[in-house]
């Protein structure tokens, strides 16, 4: 059992679960107390974002949320539990665009043209880009010893899981004989890349990812001709 899963935190290879139905009717003190969850949640990236999760504090989530100290405990146990929820709920959805991205791309017949790769990562890195607070914490605080860092590291893990689960489907569909080790190779080299990517555009203060996406495209075709070379 990895330390991740020892601390209970976790991404499952399948997609997003679907969430349960809400409620027919939601009273106005479940109302107000759902929004102050978020404030806090919102408060707490925020907060590790911009300051370290050092900064993150009962006292000071409390006061960005507009609550008492005290009213901080009805909502998550430890501050640690409320960065672990806070970094789960944002990259949820950023995953998920993610794999929907490279579902429509394998599915589609233009999957070798470069045309079709730039598109893919254009909607890939605006994905991770759209939602600030993953970006920069998946490039600066996935090797934090802390539990923000660890759900972030076990969110590149899960997404590179996905990344290397759908290559090997999709090589196989087409009749492509390639060592599962080498299809892991080579999600772990795009993978990487895509951080390396995200990292570039977040230095350079950009929210373009056309230069950016057209070098991960001509990289990417480059490794899926070479899982198509006889093995010797």
């Amino acid at each position: 059992m990895s330390e991740r899963q020892r601390k209970g935190v976790r991404f499952v290879s399948t997609p997003t679960p679907t969430p349960s139905p809400k409620p027919a009717t939601e009273s106005p003190k479940q109302a107000r107390s759902m929004a102050t969850r978020e404030r806090l949640l919102t408060a707490a990236l925020d907060v590790l974002r911009s300051e370290g999760s050092a900064a993150v504090t009962t006292v000071r989530l409390a006061q960005d949320a507009q609550i008492a100290q005290s009213g901080f405990y009805r909502y998550f146990e430890s501050v640690d539990a409320c960065l672990q929820a806070a970094v789960v709920q944002a990259s949820e959805g950023v995953r998920e665009s993610i794999a929907a991205a490279r579902r429509e791309l394998f599915a589609s017949p233009d999957v070798d043209t470069l045309a079709a790769q730039v598109s893919h990562y254009e909607v890939v890195l605006s994905a991770i880009a759209a939602v600030p607070q993953v970006a920069e914490l998946v490039v600066r605080r996935r090797h934090d010893r802390s539990p923000a860092g660890e759900a972030m590291s076990a969110l590149v893990d899960a997404m590179r899981e996905d990344l290397r689960r759908d290559l090997i489907a999709h090589s196989k569909a087409r009749g492509i004989k390639a060592p599962t080790s080498a299809v892991t190779a080579v999600a772990d080299v795009i993978a990487g890349a895509v951080l390396g990517a995200i990292e570039s555009m977040l230095d350079a203060k950009t929210s373009n990812p056309k230069p950016y996406a057209v070098a991960l495209a001509h990289m990417a075709l480059a490794l899926g001709a070479s899982l198509e070379q006889p093995r010797r």
